[in-house]
């Protein structure tokens, strides 16, 4: 008996056999099993911390474990009144209503990793703004910090999950802008002395690389600054010693590195986001920055899709 070409192109669209019919047994059953299935991946968490943990420090304006609640605490400018803010009452519109048609400045970022380095700022000058005019300041539709370039940081203390050993793995987003008081830039770092003084600093160098203080690493000629949203992805271990740029629009950059040159060693000093003491500070935005004291090069694609899924960086 002929097919009926009708019913086999309807099924072809719909991905089933052509005998499974709109008012078959099979079709019914098929796409009950799928919404079971959907319903059972949409219960299954995607948050990054859950799938890829231990992370030292974790800071975002998403949520990044399924145990943390609030991710920023915010000062209003009207009255600098403070309220914490978790990251859907940020992107359901909480937090405007909060700042009214004022500024909103970040106090606190909620380190997300469960180990209470939580990044702060008492110093009014010297929070970074996360709500302009009534507005929120986005990248991308996503919210994000704005750091001035002047005095803006945020730091933790001294803590020793924070302190980098030969393994260790960074992935932040930053639009960085053109450096304003310094040449040099550092955007996340422990130790508020410069050159290799510190422990660690991750920045830019006078707009033409970026690099990692004071093991002497450098992305050969490779600047983030005015190059739009930008994930870097630093990882030094025994197995690979590199740095991944991920620009916006661009396609990623894999660069080898001798990160190891110079030891990261550990230090009492604090860990800032920013820069501190106006030494190197950072002028744009950051969206996300997580730190893990251990070797991620196994994890890096992974943790790097699950970020750009988010933020659509490139």
């Amino acid at each position: 008996m002929p097919k009926n070409p009708k019913v086999e192109d309807n099924a072809k669209e719909r991905g089933l056999r052509t005998f499974a019919r709109p008012d078959s047994f099979a079709y019914r059953v098929h796409y009950a099993q799928k919404k079971r299935k959907d319903r059972k991946e949409a219960r299954v968490s995607p948050l990054l911390l859950d799938t890829y943990p231990g992370a030292a420090a974790a800071y975002s304006l998403r949520q990044l474990s399924s145990t943390a609640t609030n991710v920023v605490r915010v000062r209003r400018s009207s009255d600098n009144a403070e309220q914490d803010f978790t990251a859907a009452q940020i992107e359901g519109g909480t937090l405007e209503t909060f700042c009214g048609s004022g500024d909103g400045f970040v106090t606190t970022w909620y380190d997300q990793s469960g180990n209470g380095n939580d990044a702060t700022q008492a110093t009014a000058g010297s929070q970074p703004k996360i709500v302009d005019n009534g507005s929120l300041v986005t990248e991308n539709g996503k919210a994000a910090l704005d750091f001035d370039g002047v005095d803006d940081f945020l730091s933790a203390p001294d803590d020793n999950t924070l302190d980098l050993s030969t393994e260790f793995a960074i992935f932040y987003i930053i639009n960085e802008l053109t450096a304003l008081a310094s040449p040099y830039t550092r955007h996340v770092s422990k130790g508020n002395s410069t050159g290799s003084n510190g422990a660690y600093s991750f920045g830019d160098f006078n707009n033409t690389r970026a690099n990692l203080l004071p093991a002497g690493a450098n992305s050969d000629g490779q600047s983030i600054r005015n190059q739009g949203r930008t994930l870097i992805t630093w990882v030094g271990s025994s197995i690979e010693e590199f740095v991944s740029l991920k620009k916006n629009g661009e396609v990623a950059t894999l660069i080898d590195v001798d990160i190891f040159n110079t030891p990261i060693r550990n230090t009492t000093d604090p860990f800032t986001i920013g820069d501190a003491n106006n030494e190197r500070p950072t002028n744009g935005t950051f969206q996300e920055i997580i730190l893990y004291p251990s070797d991620q090069s196994t994890s890096r694609v992974g943790i790097e899709t699950n970020i750009n899924n988010h933020y659509e960086i490139y």
